[in-house]
């Protein structure tokens, strides 16, 4: 085989690779939209996880009847520790914090929740549309 034929077979396949990449890119570009959009879902809802989770423990340690009240610690921690991360909880924000005991003693619980919509960074694949957590710790009132 000579040089010259060698030459023209790389020429040939200049206009595969091209059409190769044209193919490729949108299916490329998908997967990485993707990995952006539920890579953030699920780092807020890790984040939303340990906001709930602690605050309801920070609150369950608090007397009812000193100041702050366990609602109001459990509120406070989860809206500092979400505003670390960038997310407003606060006034209006990005998401709502929902503290309340319920039951009474010995059997009074503190439900603590949050919820906050989620919206995609692409907007090229369908993605859940809020985050929502809750958590439940058990009060022991001490005589």
């Amino acid at each position: 085989m000579s040089t010259s034929d060698n030459r023209g077979q790389r020429r040939g396949r200049r206009g595969a690779h091209s059409v190769e990449f044209a193919l490729i890119l949108p299916a490329f570009l998908a997967v990485m939209a993707g990995i952006l959009d539920y890579g953030w879902f699920l780092f807020l809802r890790s984040t939303s996880v340990t906001a709930v989770r602690n605050g309801c423990r920070v609150g369950a340690v608090f007397e009812q009847s000193h100041t702050p009240t366990p609602e109001d610690a459990a509120e406070t921690y989860i809206v500092d520790h979400m505003d670390k991360f960038g997310v407003s909880c606060s006034g209006g924000g990005d998401c709502t914090v929902d503290v309340s005991i319920t039951g009474t003693a010995p059997n009074a619980q503190l439900m603590c929740n949050i919820d906050m919509e989620f919206t995609s960074f692409t907007g090229l694949i369908p993605v859940p549309e809020a985050v929502g957590v809750t958590s439940l710790s058990f009060l022991e009132f001490q005589d």
